[in-house]
């Protein structure tokens, strides 16, 4: 039996960060993890989803469909709920795509993207999570976040730490 991306990823998560959701109703991706990054720059997405993107990896997207601009591998399409207020929930669609080696086009996933979208990135073999609509990397360790940024340090604001 083929085991779902979904499964997949909720295993990872549950593993490597507990407490993370890919199903909460507000915010869609919630990431705890013990390091997380300084604010990734606006200008510097494309740089860090770049060191994302060189092996295997998820994505997850609410309200874009990825397959308009990218070759996944593998694909899942689901209904969640967006519920901005305790008496409001709206149905979205959420897709959860494997790619390997694929790269993605930041600033075209973006001018789709709504305002409530959700757009991340989950890299299983580093244990590594890109929220790009909270702008932050998320590590199980400091070194580990301190590896994937090497390199990268400009793509950081200081300042939000």
């Amino acid at each position: 039996m083929t085991t779902t991306i979904h499964a997949e990823l909720l295993e990872f998560l549950d593993k490597h960060f507990p407490g993370s959701t890919i199903d909460n109703g507000y915010h869609f991706v919630s990431i705890n993890a013990p390091a997380v990054s300084p604010l990734v720059r606006a200008d510097a997405q494309q740089r860090v989803a770049d060191k994302f993107c060189t092996g295997r990896y998820w994505l997850l997207s609410v309200d874009i469909d990825p397959q308009a601009f990218l070759k996944v591998d593998r694909i899942e399409q689901r209904t969640v709920f967006y519920r901005p207020d305790w008496n409001v929930e709206e149905k979205r669609t959420q897709w959860l795509a494997e790619l390997r080696e694929t790269p993605v086009d930041i600033s075209t996933l973006n001018a789709e993207r709504q305002l409530a979208s959700a757009f991340a990135l989950f890299e299983p073999d580093r244990n590594l999570v890109f929220d790009i609509h909270d702008l932050a990397v998320y590590a199980i360790s400091k070194s580990d976040l301190d590896e994937f940024m090497r390199g990268l340090e400009e793509c950081f604001d200081p300042r939000w730490k």
